[in-house]
This record gives structure tokens, C-alpha cells and sequence, in this order.
């Protein structure tokens, strides 16, 4: 749903200003309280990156494109990584990103080009439609995102036009998350 928001849009609007992107990093962490939550179970697919580090993955993706190389490490509780760290490599620019699910919330992404810097400071949840561009605040309408997503999904339906994340979008993303995950040393 974040790839709906306004923000999103901005954020794509305001990147060229950056220059050539040299270095991007995304951030998204959460702190789950109840030991019952399903998202503590591997056999649910539970885990960091699969519940939030994939919002960072899918920015990395939305900027740089597909990742020739990727590396994770996750710091394991039993069977789910509580937190993981990964690098994907994009050309010349390794990316990075960070999630857990036992630290404060944090959701950001940050980009640096050769000419600028573009921030989110709140980019997966809720998104307040803030984008800063070297130190300058642009912002837009925050919206609802879910809404924007349903209402795409809707139009793409009736034939107005295709959704915004297609099937290769998907398959590309769920490729992405299986490659890091196969990466992390001994598991």
C-alpha cells in the first residue's frame, strides 16, 4: 500500500534533483508486544523481513531497480529473524536496509545522489505526506494510502488501466526477499 500514497509519488517527482543515486538506505522497525502474535511463528512466515523489512526492500526495488547481489544477517529468536539487516547490490551502489520487530517504530527511507538528498522521515506508515529535499520540506496531501491501493486495484478491474504492481513487480519483490533469506550464514 505505501507504493500508492502520495508521498510515493512525491518522492518519485523530487528524486531526479538528487542527481546520480550513490548510496540509499530504508529503515523499518516495529515493536510487537503480545508473545501471541502470529507474526513470532515460522511456519507463518513470520520474521522481520518478511513483515516489515519487505517495505524496505520494495523501496530499494522502486529507486535502483532489480539487485544483481544481495547479503543478509538477521539476528534469530528460535525459528524468526526478530531483526535483519541486508545489502543489495545495484551496479556500483549497494543499498542498505534495516528492520526488527522488538525495537521503537522507525520508518524511513534515505537517499543520497550526487547533487542532493532526499529524505522520508515517515514512509511506510501512515504516511504524512512530507518528503525533504536537501533540508527542504515539500509535502502533499497525506491520503489514504490503503484507499489509493483499493481504488487502483478497482480501476485496473474495469479495464481503466493496469495495476501499479504487476505480476513481474511481485514475482521480482518475492525473489528478492527468498535471496536474502537464503543468505543469511547458518540458517
Amino acid at each position: 500500500m505505501w507504493r500508492h500514497a502520495a508521498q510515493t509519488k512525491l518522492l518519485l517527482e523530487l528524486l531526479p534533483r538528487v542527481g546520480e543515486v550513490r548510496s540509499m538506505h530504508a529503515t523499518f522497525t516495529a515493536h510487537l508486544q503480545r508473545e501471541d502474535d502470529p507474526r513470532w511463528a515460522a511456519d507463518l512466515g513470520g520474521g522481520a523481513l518478511l513483515d516489515v523489512g519487505c517495505y524496505c526492500v520494495s523501496a530499494l526495488r522502486l529507486v535502483l531497480g532489480e539487485p544483481g547481489a544481495v547479503h543478509g544477517e538477521a539476528r534469530m529468536r528460535d525459528e524468526v529473524d526478530v531483526g535483519f539487516a541486508g545489502t543489495l547490490r545495484f551496479g556500483y551502489v549497494a543499498a542498505t536496509f534495516q528492520c526488527a520487530l522488538d525495537l521503537p517504530l522507525v520508518n524511513r527511507i534515505e537517499i543520497i545522489g550526487s547533487d542532493g538528498v532526499v529524505r522520508v522521515p515517515h514512509s511506510f506508515v501512515d504516511p504524512p505526506g512530507i518528503v525533504e529535499l536537501n533540508g527542504e520540506q515539500h509535502g502533499v496531501e497525506g491520503g489514504n494510502h490503503y484507499r489509493a491501493e483499493l481504488d487502483d486495484f478497482c480501476a485496473a478491474i474495469r479495464g481503466e488501466h493496469p495495476v501499479l504492481l504487476g505480476r513481474d513487480e511481485m514475482r521480482n519483490q518475492a525473489r528478492a526477499l527468498a535471496a536474502l533469506l537464503e543468505s543469511v550464514p547458518g540458517t
